[in-house]
Order: structure tokens, then C-alpha cells, then sequence
């Protein structure tokens, strides 16, 4: 057929031959020469339940008709993707051997286009790999779900509906509904010394010597933890307290004798302390403490307290605020007179701007154009008039700008997938913080065991990038969280040697 041509279209059952039409659909006029292929788009409403095929034909402009269609079936005229889960739940229940576990899901796409996907799940205990694609018609994906009850205790009940969001028209939010049930776990005793080793140096003298030294001993489970202390050497004494109970995230303070005799040379000694936790009149969990006696005839003179700055002693910016990272020597810094030896004063252009009563790295902001000192000083609790050390860190600030002209705050807090993944040895970790913010991520081993610390400090709204260095790990999946202002995320990544 050449020139202008009319088409009409036709429903026809599946028993009709070429050129037969059982139900007029429509039709319209086309130049078939400069038209050769065309895309024909049927409306919404039509019932092909009586008649599933469809066959059009071809008149010419002198009233001829000059082509007869073989009737075709009809695809489905929404041409949507479908979405189905192979499950309708995930439900399972975690014991005091069970605290990560992984479940596969799998879902379909049953339509006949593409379907765009997205898995919706901000839970700190649940994380999905992947969770997002594109899936074509009749495929499928299998979906990796980590559940992770660790953080949580006994009576807690770990419920969410996740959410698969596509674009699937007649309904683009599909529900998976998944739950874990803690009731199964016991409570567990978790008992804390805050060191792993309790160090102690005396000088030898004539006869026999007795000296008390003190520590605390914290309760990190729940409440109602029946405690007592046992020791193995003669030469560790009287304890006071050597047994009792403690509330949630309580703590005691314990003092033990050491009984040092004539006949003792010099030298070191070694011996254990046991702290045994039980609930309920339970089985008993140990949790030691290693002591360690130095037996010495001259005691040495204590060592000077240092502070140092870390990086360079001075350098140059363009911005008002700096993030200072210190470290300290010979010297417990800290509030409490008991436990600690005093504080770290901070001077800004010789006046003082604040106190530290910890080492963690802090935020100096208003720093002027031009020269400023930074000064860190060390103090002793019982006379903040005296220093014991300090340092100094120069900042230049030249050509300072506005965060409104250099610098975008991201929108929200967020955590990236690691690049390059699989690694090896280092990988490169983005993170975003809104608002200033104190920031910890570390870096955990397929068991949950925490083998790195990353990051631990405050930052100042912006985008970072970390790089882990696993150098010293082995091959392995290892999973790495961020906790920042309430925003808690997990991901996953693989180190290949």
C-alpha cells in the first residue's frame, strides 16, 4: 500500500483466521510511505477476556482493502511489573548462642517491564544487601538480611515492616513484615574492672610491709548481679567489699591489702583476681583481673607529665573553626580528684576559653584573620594555679571565607559504601554530618567482635572521607557502623588477600 492509508483495528477470538474481526476498536489515517513503522498504544478498559487476539487492516484511499493482519495475542495493556516475595515474614527468635543471624528473601518480578526497586530498612539491627537494582521482566533477586541482636536485652521485641518501594503502578509499597524474639535469651553477668591489669610497684624494705590499693569494679548488665571476689596469691589481702550486689551500670569500689614479708625478694610477682556475677542464684560467669607486683630496691622518680598536640605546630587556613587532637603522658586527666590527676585548661589568644576533663579531640572556633595561639596546659586537681605542662599550636587564618560561599552542609547524616569493595588492604569510608556532632565508627568481624576504632570524636557539619587500612586482618566480610547524633548505620564489606 502506498500514500495515505486507512487502519483499523479489531478484537478477534482465538479460532479466527486472517483478516477477521470480531469487535471494532478504531481506527486512523497514516501515510504509510513516510510512516513505514508506527507504535500503536491501546487504552485502559478493554476486555480481552472474550476476545485475546488482535488483527487490523489495511484500506487504501481508493476504498480497496489491500492487508489482512494474522490475529496476535495481547500482551497485558498495563505493562506493569509485578512485584511478589517467596515469603510472607520473617520471623525468628534469638538465644544466648544466636545474636547474628543471616536470612535470604527472594522476590519476583511476575509483570512484563522493567522494575525499578528500592529496600527501605533503617534498623540498627537489621541490614540488607543490596538494596536497590533493576530487575527485568521474570527475573528475580535474592535479598542478604543480617540480623543482629546484640545491642539488645532480653525484653526487648525487634518488630519492623520493611518496605520494598518500585515502580510497580497498581502498588508501589510492598510490605515485608519481620520480628525477632529475645525471649529466649538469659541475662548475662558483665563485669568490668576498666583495666585488664592492675600494675603495682613497691620498694623492698626490712620486715614486713602491708599497703591497700583501690579499685572499682562495674556492673555493665542488668540489674540484681550477685558479685564476689577470689584471689590466688598469699601476698593479696584482706578485700573490702568481697562480695555483695549491684544495680544496672552501678559500681563499687573495692581496696585489697598487699602483704609484702621480709623473706620476699626482689622481683616480679603475679597473681589473678576473680570477680564471680550471677542472677537469680544462676551459674556463675568469671571475669578476671591480672595483678602484677613489682618488688624494686630503689623507687625511680615519677615521670613528668607531658601534653602534645598532635599534627603540625603550626599551620595555615582559611576558615574560623580547627579541630585539635592532643595526647597525654604521666597524667590522668579527668573530674573526679579520686580517680584522676586534674584537667587540661584551653587558652585562645592568651585568655582562657575552656576546660577538658577528658582527652577526646575537641572543636576551637571565632578564630580571628591572622596569627592565633592555641594553648593547651595541664593542671593538677589540688592546685589549678600550677602547670604541670603545656604546648602550643599556631594557627594562621588567612583570606578567611564564609560557609556560605565555599563550604555545603549536607542535608542529612549519611554512610557510603565503602570504595574500592572487595579491598585490599585499605578502602576509603565517605560519611556526611548535618550539625556538629560527636562521631564513632568502627569496624566489626563477621562474629560481631569489634576489631577497630576509626573514628571517635567531634566533627563539625560536613562530608568526610576515612580510609581503613586492614593490614593486619584476615580475608574476610567485616561490617562498619557509624553512631552520630541518634543516626546509626551499618554496611558491609569484603577484604580480599
Amino acid at each position: 500500500a502506498n500514500g495515505n492509508n486507512r487502519v483499523e483495528l479489531f478484537l478477534t477470538s482465538d479460532s479466527a483466521s486472517e483478516g477477521q474481526g470480531n469487535e471494532y476498536l478504531g481506527g486512523f489515517d497514516i501515510d504509510i510511505q513516510t510512516s513505514p513503522e508506527m507504535e500503536i498504544v491501546l487504552p485502559n478498559g478493554i476486555d480481552f477476556g472474550t476476545y485475546p487476539k488482535l488483527s487490523l487492516t489495511v484500506t487504501g484511499s481508493s476504498g480497496n482493502t489491500s492487508y489482512y493482519s494474522t490475529p496476535r495475542n495481547v500482551l497485558d495493556p498495563t505493562q506493569t511489573p509485578i512485584v511478589s516475595f517467596s515469603r510472607d515474614t520473617i520471623s525468628t527468635i534469638h538465644n544466648d548462642q544466636t545474636r547474628i543471624e543471616g536470612v535470604e528473601v527472594k522476590f519476583y518480578n511476575t509483570g512484563n517491564e522493567y522494575l525499578d526497586w528500592f529496600f527501605d530498612n533503617e534498623q540498627a539491627w537489621a541490614f540488607t544487601e543490596p538494596n536497590n537494582g533493576i530487575l527485568a521482566a521474570g527475573d528475580s533477586v535474592t535479598i542478604g538480611i543480617t540480623l543482629d541482636s546484640r545491642d539488645f536485652s532480653e525484653t526487648d521485641l525487634l518488630s519492623d515492616v520493611f518496605e520494598l518501594k518500585s515502580n510497580y503502578v497498581n502498588n508501589p509499597i510492598v510490605e515485608l513484615p519481620v520480628e525477632i524474639d529475645l525471649s529466649s535469651i538469659s541475662a548475662e553477668p558483665m563485669i568490668s574492672f576498666g583495666m585488664d591489669t592492675l600494675n603495682l610497684t613497691y620498694q623492698k624494705e626490712p620486715g614486713n610491709k602491708v599497703y591497700t590499693e583501690s579499685f572499682y569494679m562495674h556492673n555493665l548488665g542488668v540489674s540484681g548481679l550477685a558479685w564476689r571476689l577470689s584471689k590466688n596469691q598469699p601476698w593479696m589481702g584482706n578485700i573490702n567489699p568481697i562480695s555483695g550486689t549491684l544495680s544496672e551500670n552501678d559500681s563499687v569500689e573495692v581496696s585489697m591489702d598487699i602483704s609484702i614479708n621480709g623473706g620476699m625478694q626482689t622481683g616480679i610477682y603475679q597473681g589473678i583476681l576473680v570477680a564471680f556475677g550471677s542472677y537469680g542464684g544462676g551459674s556463675e560467669t568469671a571475669f578476671e583481673l591480672f595483678v602484677t607486683l613489682e618488688l624494686i630496691d630503689d623507687i625511680p622518680p615519677p615521670l613528668e607529665p607531658t601534653i602534645q598536640i598532635m599534627g603540625e605546630d603550626s599551620l595555615s587556613i582559611s576558615v574560623d573553626s580547627i579541630q585539635v587532637q592532643f595526647e597525654v603522658a604521666n597524667f590522668i586527666v579527668g573530674p573526679n580528684p579520686e580517680t584522676s590527676n586534674g584537667k587540661v585548661k584551653v587558652f585562645l589568644n592568651d585568655e582562657e576559653l575552656l576546660q577538658r576533663t577528658s582527652t577526646d579531640a575537641f572543636y576551637v572556633h571565632n578564630l580571628q584573620e591572622g596569627l592565633n595561639s592555641i594553648i593547651l596546659q595541664l593542671f593538677k586537681h589540688d592546685n589549678m594555679a600550677v602547670i604541670s605542662a603545656s604546648d602550643t599550636l599556631w594557627v594562621d587564618v588567612s583570606q578567611l571565607v564564609s560557609n556560605n560561599e565555599e563550604s555545603v552542609i549536607p542535608n542529612g547524616f549519611a554512610l557510603s559504601q565503602n570504595y574500592p569493595n572487595p579491598f585490599n588492604p585499605s578502602t576509603l569510608i565517605r560519611y556526611d554530618i548535618p550539625v556538629s556532632s560527636k562521631v564513632e565508627i568502627s569496624v566489626y568481624d563477621a562474629l560481631g567482635r569489634r576489631v577497630s576504632v576509626l573514628l571517635d570524636a567531634y566533627k563539625s557539619p560536613g562530608s568526610y572521607d576515612l580510609r581503613f587500612d586492614a593490614s593486619g586482618l584476615n580475608s574476610g566480610i567485616y561490617f562498619y557502623r557509624i553512631e552520630a547524633g541518634g543516626f546509626v548505620k551499618t554496611r558491609k564489606m569484603t577484604l580480599i588477600k
